[in-house]
């Protein structure tokens, strides 16, 4: 019997509660997903193979980000899209998500609807 290929998702962030439920949405729409606390715990320590599609929180409990981690990403993998979701509110904050490599990004409170909508678009890319 042939296997239908399923896109390989990772969620990455501290808040595990969203993560859950934005993870059960996208199983169900057929998504091989994993969820891990942090973006360096979640990734750079790990060899998941190819991976289709991150959505990562970026922001640690003092409100810096750290975005140079999405450039390491795109250079081992450059197909692999992702996504930010961070708290802040300035424009420079979403410029920088952009300049490094992000392909989308989102302000929290995310609206799973919404945010599994466009991780079938980005997909279809």
């Amino acid at each position: 019997m042939h296997q239908v290929y399923a896109p390989k998702i990772l969620l990455l962030g501290d808040e595990f509660l969203n993560n859950k439920i934005l993870a059960k949405i996208l199983q169900e729409m057929q998504f091989d997903v994993s969820t891990f606390p942090t973006a360096s715990n979640g990734y750079l320590k790990r060899d998941f193979g190819k991976v289709d599609l991150m959505v990562v929180e970026i922001e640690d409990g003092n409100g810096k980000k750290d975005f140079g981690w999405i450039q390491q990403v795109k250079q081992q993998t450059p197909s692999t899209k992702v996504i930010v979701v961070n708290s802040g509110k300035s424009i420079e904050t979403i410029i920088e998500a952009f300049q490094n490599g992000a392909n989308d990004f989102f302000r929290k409170p995310v609206d799973e609807k919404l945010l599994s909508e466009r991780i079938l678009a980005l997909l279809e890319t």
